[in-house]
């Protein structure tokens, strides 16, 4: 019997009518791509997106009253399995940043490809992270200027260590390590914080952009 492959479902956050539906138009006309929702504003999107559990959210970042980094934040808590996009015209670095640290998995300018935007949201359904190359340079430049220590010649990872790295690279929180690794989300804080040290990185941000731009996982 013949099985079919689950679309990736999108939802949109976007006050910019016009925009919002030019974008709808493009995703839906893609096979493998369904627009499940789209709102216009940050604080209507939660009750909408924790009944449509989509795949990927596109959010702008601005809005009256809630904002997109609050609506980014707060999309483990509605829709865990939903990976958010940050789409916009902003160009902060503090934004970005952020964006990241709160759980984004890709960000985005307004005026990239259509072609980019579906590379995008494959991407990042499919796990991965996807970013813009002056993206990529803010971020390494940020993690160059933050003054951390690098980490000790000959410093190495334990093959635990890099199993988690690796989960963290696909967007799993503590508690979802632990149980993909069956081990206690103590012990996970545990492997992060030597890992951390290893790596003189501050969090999972850093720890991520260190690995991807070292190559430390590569032989695996």
């Amino acid at each position: 019997m013949e099985t079919t492959t689950p679309k990736i479902g999108v939802f949109l956050v976007e006050d910019h009518m016009i925009f919002r539906q030019s974008i709808a138009e493009v995703l839906q006309r893609e096979k493998d791509i369904e627009v499940v929702g789209q709102c216009a504003t940050a604080g209507e999107a939660l009750n909408m997106i924790a009944a449509a559990k989509p795949t990927v959210v596109l959010t702008e970042l601005t809005f009256s009253g809630m904002g997109g980094l609050e609506l980014v934040a707060q999309l483990a808590t509605v829709s865990p399995n939903t990976k958010p996009v940050v789409f916009t015209e902003s160009l902060s670095e503090r934004d970005l940043l952020e964006a990241l640290r709160l759980g984004a998995r890709g960000y985005a300018y307004k005026k990239i490809s259509t072609t980019a935007i579906l590379d995008c949201v494959r991407r990042v359904a499919a796990g991965e992270i996807w970013l813009q190359t002056q993206h990529l340079e803010i971020l390494v430049r940020s993690l160059q200027t933050r003054g951390r220590n690098r980490p000790v010649s000959g410093a190495q990872l334990s093959p635990r260590e890099k199993q988690i790295i690796q989960l963290v690279l696909a967007g799993c929180r503590n508690r979802e390590v632990a149980k993909e690794l069956a081990i206690s989300e103590k012990t996970v804080k545990n492997h992060l914080s030597n890992i951390f040290d290893k790596l003189g990185v501050g969090d999972r941000l850093e720890m991520a952009l260190y690995v991807l731009d070292k190559k430390l996982l590569a032989e695996n």
